[in-house]
């Protein structure tokens, strides 16, 4: 691996991390300790570089609500000094990671996730106020498959993108997985976001009428909080509006 050039490096540890996987390998001590001292010496580090290292880190613990919040922190503080949509964007493997735990058994499992939930839903809120115009470049033209795949090992690699973005529709997974602008990452995140949100509120006991009340000004309210149009688009915008009218 060549530490004088992240990205190259990047590429090979993949390849590397999932060929030791699939022979049975459980510690990737080195990887993590390499990517770590890389990750701090790099400037501005980019997003795949990112999440190369919080899937290492989040795979020491077994998943869980108190694992989420630290994820939460390590992808908010590792990407503070890049672009307001780069923030946004760099948090799509925690939205991942709270999808899985969403069907939690216990009220204040439930309860735990809903918070984390919100709490993205309100960092994404703050730093779209906050939008500019970003380079693009670090996200574009990465084999987004590979590195989804490393959040995926344990599931066998199949329907990786598929799995890693539950919530929206093939043609916006297929763009992602070609390699796209921060600024349309970014706004999956606040889709799924907002369509986990959502989900997580719906209550099945309610009433009918009830329940498309309370969902509907939900949506109404994330999306004017969420302030800024440009990163959501049209097709996302689109899935939220089909959501609500499948309740």
């Amino acid at each position: 691996m060549n530490p004088n050039h992240p990205m190259l490096m990047l590429k090979e540890s993949i390849t590397r991390f999932l060929a030791q996987h699939r022979t049975g390998a459980t510690d990737f001590a080195d990887f993590t300790s390499i990517f770590s001292r890389t990750l701090h010496a790099t400037p501005d580090p980019p997003i795949p570089l990112l999440w190369f290292y919080a899937a290492l880190q989040f795979r020491q613990h077994p998943p869980s609500s108190a694992a989420a919040r630290d994820l939460f922190h390590l992808l908010a503080s590792c990407s503070a000094a890049r672009a307001s949509s780069a923030r946004i964007a760099a948090l799509a493997p925690l939205l991942f990671v709270l999808h899985r735990l969403a069907p939690a058994e216990s009220p204040n499992a439930k309860s735990e996730v809903e918070g984390l939930v919100e709490g993205v839903v309100s960092y994404c809120s703050i730093f779209c106020a906050k939008e500019s115009c970003d380079d693009d470049a670090d996200v574009a033209g990465l084999d987004f498959a590979d590195l989804i795949r490393v959040w995926m090992v344990d599931d066998g690699g199949e329907g990786c993108v598929e799995g890693f973005f539950p919530l929206v529709g093939e043609g916006v997974r297929k763009g992602i997985e070609r390699g796209c602008e921060v600024g349309v990452l970014a706004g999956v995140v606040m889709c799924e976001a907002l369509l986990l949100k959502l989900c997580l509120a719906f209550d099945n006991g309610a009433p009918r009428a009830e329940q498309e009340k309370k969902l509907m000004a939900s949506a109404v309210q994330t999306i004017t909080g969420f302030r800024s149009f440009r990163f959501l688009g049209k097709n996302l915008l689109s899935l939220v509006l089909r959501f609500l009218l499948s309740i």
